[in-house]
Formats: structure tokens, sequence, C-alpha cells
């Protein structure tokens, strides 16, 4: 079945503006009406039948609203189209479909968060053989010289999230969407690409709450929140200094307005002084606040390319596949996935289907076991691999997780690994390498405790969960688990991704054997002892991809008949259940606002409020208890006029408010969750951290 058409943010906020308001109220109260009604696709062109009256709209992208027509004599301006249009997805912007296609890749996103999706273009740089590595040198400032279009559009996306802010995700009618989508069609066209896709983000958070759908995730939107409000401030707001930025190639992208690159640039005499207007014209900005339309790849002549393993993935939007993960000798890691709509069984049938590549065509289950020389292609700084017709490609048998590359990351200490991964977690996410959250260890199993792995780290003895990464019948991360808990000091090296709010836990991505080159820190048997069990793989496959690779009898050289239980202490059990054991009242607020707006803390409420920043100062958070306050104060906050009304507070003034707990709220948890983490290994004090 044709897939329903997407709507240009500008198309779908004027229709809605332009309709009277009785019928924004009775779009508000049924904002999914249309999916009730009949749709029909025929010949390109698809028909909903609403009772007497048909809708006809094109298949494809709505960008007109002369492309809408309806039966009544209402139309354009008649709820049959409101609503259809309503339950439209927006557009997300140009895409390139050949742009896919040389990379090996879907463009979907992992999360199903409405992110936008960045084209892709390839451009010859002089840095193109410069590795990841190479990015200690000092780096040079890119700034963008914002145009006075550029202000206005920033103000106004600020605005209007502002004002569903005030009133609440819950309670955002049709009007303040239309302001949303339209501050969303103005960033964009003036090139403001990164607030744009907030924005969109944004508007499909709005969208899943208003629908009773149960992907809607609370923390998820005020992460969106956060994101728009603070580039909408960092695109006007007083700077003396500017940030640096981690990849000064972000030059010449097309980016309206005037950009300068490759130079270090004295912002103290172009900035405005403090006191000016904070949406005077002509700022200065890190062109990292501005974001890319198209993904920059930058040309090789030959790189190699081993196999690190298999991901499964499964998105909570409804999109399913898997991503084979790869590392060059340089350090730089890539991805080439086949993730498309579907269910978890899609899942095998992808990591078996084939995935082409400059030439080369094979399965990705096969691709992760393999070593990839190629030539003449294009890599992004993110993890894309690029080609055209003169790329080319050749699988060989590799050294597998022995490849020196590979094994320098086994070598790297645990601790400086999660040093090295919180660092990164601020950063830009189109600047950001691939696989910045993964971590590579050696382990000994111990046994298991609720639904985890416990092991011990093979160099510092810390003990550690590792947790299932995709919780489904159609996988084998849970068997796999079961399975290896059977075998207690059996010694593995792993591959996972942190979890950052459960210290101590990691989800488990993939397993090979393991040889210990240093003696035992864990108190356990193991291999190398001369008796304990082994991990017995085939040559031709030396790595497990757990979740798509099952962990069966045969893999184990010894087992219990029995997973083998072991009792952890009552404070890592309550970790691993709640994922974190800071309890912090100002995240609480923050979230309720955002669904409830300035509603969420009425003044019967304002008590609770007192009583959780009362409760932050005693713990020692004082500046938690400060912002805990000053939030609260601004949501009650009410101005009268002369003619005695009084009325709320500029939504304005609440965001900024917001917009600093959030941040302050991030940069505190950040902190609490690196410092649990340090503070389990006995190599490091808990001072350090």
């Amino acid at each position: 079945m044709t897939q329903r058409p997407t709507i240009t943010p500008d198309v779908l906020a004027a229709i809605i503006s332009a309709a009277p308001e009785r019928l924004q109220k009775k779009l508000d109260r049924e904002p999914r009406a249309a999916d009730a009604w009949t749709w029909t696709d025929t010949n390109g062109l698809w028909s909903v039948s609403a009772g007497e009256e048909t809708v006809r709209i094109p298949v494809g992208v709505i960008n007109d609203v002369a492309q809408v027509q309806c039966s009544c004599l209402l139309s354009p301006r008649c709820f049959h189209v409101l609503a259809v249009l309503n339950v439209a997805e927006i557009a997300v912007g140009d895409e390139n479909p050949s742009d896919a296609a040389d990379t090996g890749t879907v463009e979907q996103t992992g999360e199903g968060d409405g992110r936008q999706p960045a084209a892709e273009v390839e451009q010859p740089s002089s840095q193109a053989t410069r590795g990841p590595d190479d990015s200690n040198e000092q780096p040079q400032t890119d700034v963008h010289l914002l145009t006075e279009a550029q202000h206005r559009a920033a103000r106004l996306m600020f605005e209007a999230c502002a004002g569903i802010l005030a009133t609440g995700l819950r309670a955002a009618g049709a009007q303040l969407q239309s302001r949303l989508l339209r501050a969303i069609h103005e960033c964009r066209s003036e090139g403001l690409h990164r607030v744009a896709a907030g924005g969109l983000r944004l508007m499909n958070n709005l969208r899943l709450l208003r629908d009773g759908n149960d992907q809607f995730n609370s923390s998820v939107a005020e992460a969106d929140f956060c994101e728009v409000l603070e580039t909408c401030v960092r695109l006007n707001a007083n700077h003396d200094s500017l940030p640096a930025v981690s990849e000064p190639s972000l030059a010449a992208r097309g980016q309206r307005g005037q950009t300068l690159s490759g130079q270090t640039v004295s912002t103290s005499s172009r900035l405005p002084s403090k006191g000016s207007d904070p949406f005077d014209h002509g700022l200065l900005v890190s062109v990292d606040w501005i974001g890319i339309a198209r993904r920059t790849f930058q040309p090789f002549n030959s790189l190699k390319l081993h196999a690190l393993f298999c991901e499964p993935i499964l998105t909570r939007s409804g999109y399913s596949g898997v991503v084979t993960w790869l590392m060059s000798d340089d350090g730089w890691m890539g991805t080439i996935s086949d993730v498309q709509p579907g269910d978890a069984k899609r899942i095998p049938q992808a990591w078996q289907s084939g995935v082409s590549l400059a030439g080369l065509s094979m399965s990705h289950r096969d691709l992760s076991q393999k070593c990839l020389l190629i030539s003449k292609a294009t890599r992004s700084v993110d993890g894309r691999i690029g080609g055209g017709e003169s790329a080319r490609a050749v699988a060989i048998d590799g050294q597998g997780w022995d490849a020196p590359p590979i094994a320098a990351r086994f070598q790297t200490p645990l601790p400086d690994q999660i040093q090295k991964i919180f660092s990164r977690q601020s950063t830009i996410e189109f600047l950001s390498p691939a696989g910045t959250d993964l971590v590579f260890l050696t382990v000994i199993v111990a046994g298991y405790a609720g639904q985890q792995l416990i092991v011990h780290d093979a160099y510092s003895g810390t003990m550690l969960r590792l947790s299932i990464a995709i919780d489904d019948d159609a996988l084998a991360f849970r068997s796999s688990l079961q399975m290896l808990s059977r075998a207690p000091g059996l010694a593995l090296r792993c591959i996972g991704r942190v979890e950052f709010k459960s210290a101590g836990c990691i989800q488990l991505l993939a397993v090979a054997p393991a040889t210990l080159a240093v003696p035992d820190q864990t108190g356990l048997e193991n291999s190398d002892a001369g008796h304990g069990p082994n991990l017995v793989v085939p040559d031709s496959t030396p790595v497990i991809s757990i979740g798509l690779a099952e962990v069966t009898r045969s893999h184990l050289s010894q087992a219990e008949t029995q997973p083998v239980s072991v009792a952890v202490l009552t404070g890592d059990t309550a970790a691993a259940s709640s994922g974190s054991h800071h309890d912090d009242a100002v995240e609480r607020w923050l979230r309720a606002i955002i669904i409830g707006g300035r509603h969420a803390i009425p003044q019967g409420l304002v008590t609770s409020a007192v009583r959780d920043a009362a409760r932050l100062k005693a713990s020692l958070r004082p500046a938690a208890a400060s912002m805990l306050h000053a939030l609260t104060q601004s949501t009650i906050a009410t101005r009268t006029e002369l003619t005695g009304i009084r009325f709320s507070e500029q939504p304005e003034t609440l965001a900024i408010k917001w917009l600093a707990a959030s941040i302050g709220t991030r940069a505190a948890a950040r902190y609490l969750q690196l410092n649990d983490w340090l503070v389990r290994f006995e190599s490091l004090s808990p001072e350090k951290t």
C-alpha cells in the first residue's frame, strides 16, 4: 500500500490559521478524526471519504494549499481538509535517495524521535587523510554571521516554544501548533537547520501526547524542549567568546549568511557589549548552533575496515533492522545499516539479507566477520561510508578483534573509557563520531542477578552488570545471557553500550573469547589457570553478535546445568531497577510543566514544590533548590493591568527559568552519574571524580 502523503510545515500552518475558530476548537477535540474515514489510493491520488464529502490529496509531499480539494462548498476552509491534513506526517525536508544508495544505508532515525535526517554530500577536502586521533590539534573556530531574517526566525521559534511551554503540550491547541509550524518553516527557509529539526521533534512530541500514543516519552520531550530553547538563546544572546568547534572542516556548507572558516576569529571586537539587546542583529555565533543540512563526506584513496559486530535495531516508532559496525586502522568507526519499517520479526531477515557497498554484495551476517578493503570512497565524521561508481570494495579474512586498532581499545582501562564517553555526551549530534558510547572490556563471568549477567572486570575486579539491549522474544538476548550465566569463571571480551543513568550497567552487544594477559583480579576461576570454561567459536565466526546469533551450550566447553545465581549489594540491585538512585525533584517538576504548562504548579501545589526545594537544600544542593524556587515563582507570577485585571506573566520569562533549571539539572546529573561510575573502580578514588 502506498504511504500516506506528508505535508510541509508552512502549508499545514496556513490551513490551520485560515480555518474559523469553531473549526479549530473542533479539531482540538478530535485531532485524529480523519483516521476513522475511508482512505483510498487511486492512480496516484488519495481520496478520503468523510460521509457525504470527499477530500482529494496527491501522493507524496503536499507543498501547496491548491493541491488539496474537497467536495464541500467551504473548501479549503472546511473541517474535512483540516482533519485530513492534521493526521498527515510533517515532511522533514528534501531527501536525496541516491545518497542512501551510495552509502548502503536506509536513512531512518534510531529511536523514532522525529529527528531530521541530514542529507549527504561529498566534498573534497585537504583534511581527507586525517583520522579521529588527529582531533587533538588546536581546533579553528568556524563562526557564522547571522542575518536579520535569521534573527527573526530564531526569535519566532523561541516565542512559539515559550507559548507551548506555558500552556503545556496536553493543552496546546491548533493556534499554538500553527505558530510552531510557521516557526519551523521560517527557520528551515533561513538555514537554521538545527533549531528547525528540534521544532519538528517538538511537534511530534505534541502530537503523540495529544493523541494518547504510548510512544510519548517525557524525558525525550524535555531534552527536545531544552535543545530548541537553548539553541534559540545561543543564536540571539550576548557572547564574549565563542565555544570551540570540534570539527574545523564545517566550512562552506552553503549556509545562508556569512561564514568565516579556517580562521582564528577575535570575537571580542565583533560581538555586542553587555547590556545590548540580546536579539540585536549582526551577532557572530559558532556554526554548531546553526546546524547543517547536508552531511559532509571526506574522500580517501583506500581504507581498511575491520568488522566489530552487528547490532539489532528496534524502535518504538515501528522501524527495525540491523547495523554493522566497523573500525579503520586510524580508529574511525563506521556503520552500514538496513533499517526500514517493520517489527522485530524483520531483524533476522535483515541480518541474512544482502547489503550493497561499492560493488560488493554480501549479507550483514557475513560482513560482521570480515575485513573490508575499500578504495576511492568517502566517509563522514559520524560514521557514514559513501561512494560512487568509482568506489570498489573487497572482503577478506581479517584478524577479528585481534586487529591492532581494536586490540588497542580493549587495552584501554575501563575508567578511562568511561571518562571519555561522558566528556562526549554534550557533543553536537552531527559532529559526534560514531560509537562514542561504546566500551571495550574484558570480563570474568560470575553468574546472574535478576535479568542481568554479573561479571567482573578482569583488570580491576570491579563488578559490572551486563543487561539486555532489546527485550523481545524474537531476539536471542535473554537466552544468550542465561547461557553465559551457566559458566562462572568464563573469560570474555565484550563490546557494549554504557547506560549513563545506571552506574556499572552496560548493554551487552557482542562477545568473543578472551585470553587474559594479566593475573586475574576477580578471585574467580578462569581459563588461563588451566581449568574453567572457555568460549568455543569457529575460526570463521570469531565474534558472536548478541541478539542475532544465539549463544548455545555448544559454545561453552563447560557449563552448569542451570544458570548460577550470585548475590549483589542492595545498592546495586536498587540502581539496576530504578536506573539511578538520585531523586531529583527539579526534573520531576520540569517534566510536569512540559505536559501541563504553568498550571502544573497551581497555588495549591506551591507548598509541595517549596518542600522539595527545602529538601534539596538540606541535601547540600543549594543550586538545585534555588532553581526550583525560581521556577515555581515564575509559574505562579502574575501582573495587573491598570483596569485591575490580573494576567499571567509573559511566557518568555517562564521559558528562560525553565531552560536554566533544565541545563543545571542535566549538568548536575551528568556529574553525579560519572561520579557513580568512577567510584566503582578500586584504582580510582572518589576524590578524583
